[in-house]
């Protein structure tokens, strides 16, 4: 709080949350002032700048995945009529599209850890909301079993995206995450975010695999391609996003 009153700043109790790990932990913490902040169990989740905060152990990452993908559909459904409509061409539904849906779905992308299944979930929710602007293909038959209907009509999908040039969800949150890493090879070693990538606590490493990382894909993409050191390579930012590709190929390997 004397912190906060030397910068002139004032701590706004309803607003702010403290999560915590703890199994048993209290409802509230108390200031010297007497004001109380709430503490959220280890299983909860916290929206903090449009993303879900969650100190769970395990599916930290889905939720804020899902509150994305629950965003994006409720974007998609309150701008139905202008996406799903016959009279306008679907080069500008797509545009509209990638204008007002797929920001939202791929909001804050960069900061996350890249895990396949997570990728795998965001393009299903993507072709799924694009089936609607495409339609069906116009000599479906309708008798055939349902999975080989949603196979064509998903190959009528990828046929329009690749035409016009749009990408998918995936491509787009593992672009963002791509620039980040350039963006925190530039950083000082006394900001946060280096020095809590550089921290390596002792004597508390778990029996087992080591833990997956913000990094874990992009050091695997680099021991796969024999580069070395992903920071001083992402230095260079013509030299690193000319390896885009590549790595976006990685990552559906």
């Amino acid at each position: 709080m004397t912190c906060l009153a030397e910068v002139g700043l004032q701590l706004n109790v309803r607003k702010t949350k403290v999560l915590t790990t703890q199994s048993q932990s209290p409802s509230e913490v108390l200031l010297e002032n007497g004001q109380a902040i709430e503490v959220l169990d280890r299983g909860s989740t916290h929206k903090w700048l449009g993303c879900m905060l969650c100190t769970a152990n395990t599916g930290s990452h889905t939720s804020d995945l899902a509150h994305h993908l629950h965003a994006a559909s409720k974007a998609f459904y309150a701008n139905r009529p202008y996406l799903v409509n016959k009279n306008v061409a679907m080069r500008d539904s797509f545009r509209y599209f990638n204008a007002m849906v797929t920001p939202v779905a791929c909001f804050g992308a960069a900061h996350r850890k890249v895990y396949k299944q997570d990728l795998c979930k965001m393009d299903i929710v993507f072709r799924r909301l694009l089936r609607s602007i495409v339609g069906p293909p116009g000599d479906v038959d309708w008798t055939l079993p349902w999975h080989e209907i949603l196979h064509h009509w998903t190959e009528r999908v990828k046929f329009f995206t690749s035409r016009h040039g749009l990408k998918s969800w995936s491509a787009v949150c593992l672009g963002q995450y791509w620039k980040f890493a350039h963006s925190v090879s530039h950083l000082p070693r006394e900001r946060w975010v280096v020095r809590a990538m550089n921290w390596f606590p002792e004597n508390a490493r778990r029996v087992g695999r080591p833990a997956y990382t913000w990094d874990s894909m992009i050091q695997h993409f680099c021991r796969h391609k024999q580069i070395g050191n992903w920071r001083e390579r992402a230095r260079n930012i013509s030299l690193w996003m000319s390896q885009f590709d590549d790595f976006l190929s990685f990552t559906d390997t």
